[in-house]
């Protein structure tokens, strides 16, 4: 009697054994594909980057 209840039960649990890997996969992405994107913005804003970033800035003449 057991088994037979296990048995019925095998479907719905890889139904939501394969909903887990889908959502785990769509949360991998998901960082992968920011992770890419911070670095592809971090290597063209040091290719692109300008010698004065703040207008007007001095330095301080007392400062060592």
């Amino acid at each position: 009697m057991r088994d037979r209840r296990v048995k019925q039960n095998m479907p719905v649990a890889a139904a939501e054994r394969r909903a887990e890997l889908f959502w785990a996969a769509v949360i991998a992405a998901i960082c992968a594909l920011w992770l890419a994107a911070m670095v592809v913005t971090s290597y063209l804003g040091y290719e692109h980057k300008t010698p004065v970033r703040i207008e007007s800035w001095r330095p301080d003449p007392t400062a060592h």
